[in-house]
């Protein structure tokens, strides 16, 4: 257990706040995480082995990586289980957005993921996530073609589980998935939008969206849930704890909600001035 030095065994090596300009609100988050996770394992919330992959998780895409980690544990450890249940695990959830994060859905109980982040169309960005993934599994796999594969074993508690992760190189306009998708887990900001002001869907996404399923969406400015359903936005809020998430309950208002949104994204898009050289 690492002390407020940072000096001893620090539960979170990578993050290095001593370091940072910024190291006040970073270093609270930091050592926030530490403690939530520790108390996690005491109160027998959490095993070890779940402890060990929430240690693990890592957010590098914003300005305050450790504020924005300690989101992503409280919403690992409230939504276990209530989220994803063991019973849907296998059933396919999008990350857009994910960066090399493989771990936030996994704890949050996803099995077969598509990874969505335009990093994947290089190399180094699909071996640097092979690497991490081999931290847990050395015998982890990639499986080569048009859409890259890592196939991979994981052990939370409950025994070996496989896990499939699947790497679109996309960002969320280009991201057209071609099987039903049971969630959306997203972490994008407020200006990437289109389902209203709370989402990321796109009307592509939307209509793979599985009645019953679920968008979980993260706000870009304090990494918390914010979310407004309408009473025809084919969605409504469901909450556990500090965090909530829309569930799936009318497909086609979701699909005409998603549609209306973009269009009016792309309406104020070509109304926008445009530079000249």
């Amino acid at each position: 257990m690492a002390d407020e030095s940072g000096k001893d065994n620090q539960i979170l090596p990578s993050h290095n706040v001593s370091n940072r300009k910024d190291q006040g609100e970073e270093k609270k988050a930091y050592f926030d995480t530490i403690r939530l996770i520790d108390q996690s394992i005491k109160k027998r919330i959490i095993t070890p082995q779940f402890a060990d992959l929430l240690k693990s998780i890592r957010t590098s895409t914003f300005g305050f990586p450790e504020a924005h980690t300690l989101k992503k544990v409280q919403a690992a450890i409230q939504l276990k289980d209530k989220l994803i249940t063991d019973e849907a695990n296998q059933k396919i959830v999008a990350y857009i957005g994910s960066g090399r994060d493989w771990q936030f859905p996994v704890a949050l109980g996803a099995r077969n993921i598509d990874m969505v982040d335009a990093i994947f169309s290089s190399d180094d960005s699909v071996l640097n996530l092979l690497e991490s993934i081999k931290e847990h599994d050395a015998n982890a796999e990639l499986i080569p073609g048009e859409i890259k594969e890592i196939h991979f074993g994981i052990d939370i508690g409950k025994g070996s589980e496989k896990v499939i992760v699947r790497l679109h190189p996309s960002d969320v306009m280009e991201y057209e998935p071609n099987h039903l998708l049971y969630g959306v887990l997203e972490y994008l900001g407020p200006s990437k939008t289109y389902l209203g002001e709370t989402s990321s869907v796109t009307p592509n996404i939307a209509r793979k969206v599985s009645q019953g399923g679920f968008i979980l969406n993260f706000d870009f400015n304090d990494a918390n849930l914010r979310l407004s359903p309408s009473q025809d936005s084919g969605v409504e809020k469901m909450g556990f704890g500090d965090f909530s998430f829309l569930k799936v309950v009318d497909i086609g208002h979701l699909v005409q909600q998603a549609e209306r949104s973009f269009q009016n994204k792309k309406v104020m898009w070509e109304s926008m001035p445009t530079s000249t050289p």
